[in-house]
């Protein structure tokens, strides 16, 4: 049996202690972690928010370039009718939606496009992420 002297133990006491010290005060480590990453999550949300507002823009122009394609293409509604019921059921006057129909006897093409920056939540990045169109096209046959 090995006997250990009391200025050995108290070395290796003294050395566990500067080692926990050192490694395992973890005292405010998590308010430091969230708050690196705290803007990384914001981003990831905002992110979302904004592809969901710009999915649903999309779908609302599809159905409303369809509602006013299908109201030509019976016979429902003249073009400009057509246009002014495709803007209606956008109801959201702040956006500059861009409104075509196009006849060309057999059938009828709808078309709406908006400037993908309108259609952002936060529009930080327009010149970057946030260039281009939404744009949608119906095609629907002339029914007699």
């Amino acid at each position: 049996m090995m006997k250990h002297n009391n200025h050995q133990n108290s070395e290796i006491t003294s050395y566990r202690c500067w080692l926990r010290t050192r490694l395992g005060d973890s005292r405010g480590a998590v308010a430091i972690e969230f708050a690196i990453m705290l803007p990384m999550l914001i981003t990831i949300l905002f992110g979302i928010i904004q592809y969901g507002l710009i999915l649903n823009t999309r779908q609302l122009m599809t159905y409303a370039a369809r509602e006013a394609a299908r109201s030509y293409a019976i016979g429902e509604s003249t073009g400009d009718e057509a246009e002014a019921l495709a803007i209606s059921l956008l109801n959201n006057a702040s956006y500059n939606y861009d409104t075509t129909l196009t006849d060309d006897g057999t059938s009828v093409q709808f078309d709406i496009s908006l400037p993908m920056a309108e259609a952002a939540l936060v529009n930080a990045l327009e010149d970057s992420l946030m260039s281009g169109n939404i744009e949608v096209s119906v095609t629907m046959r002339l029914e007699e």
